[in-house]
C-alpha cells in the first residue's frame, strides 16, 4: 500500500536503498519507501490540485528535485525531507 491514489510515478534512489512514489497530477504527495515496503517519509507542498510531474535524485542521493504542475521545482534534503530551495 503506497497511500497514493494511483502511484503515478516511481524513482529509485541512486544507491537502491529507497524508492520515491508520487501521486496523480491532481495531488501533491510524494512518499519514500525502503525496498521492504517500510515508509521512510513523505512530503506534500500543499493540499489540492496541481501535483508532481517529475522526480529526480542527485547523483549522491542526498537531494531530491521535485517538479510540479504549478511550474515550480522544489529541492528537498532526502534524509530530513526539509525544503532546501524553491525555484518558481
Amino acid at each position: 500500500e503506497t497511500g497514493t491514489e494511483n502511484a503515478a510515478g516511481i524513482c529509485w534512489s541512486p544507491d537502491g536503498t529507497a524508492i520515491a512514489v508520487w501521486d496523480t497530477a491532481l495531488h501533491y504527495l510524494i512518499r519514500l519507501f525502503a525496498p521492504d515496503g517500510k515508509m521512510l517519509g513523505e512530503y506534500s507542498a500543499y493540499n489540492g490540485s496541481l501535483g508532481i510531474s517529475h522526480v529526480s535524485w542527485s547523483h549522491d542521493g542526498r537531494l531530491l528535485a521535485i517538479a510540479s504542475y504549478d511550474q515550480a521545482i522544489r529541492m528537498l534534503n532526502a534524509s530530513t525531507w526539509k525544503l532546501i530551495a524553491l525555484f518558481e
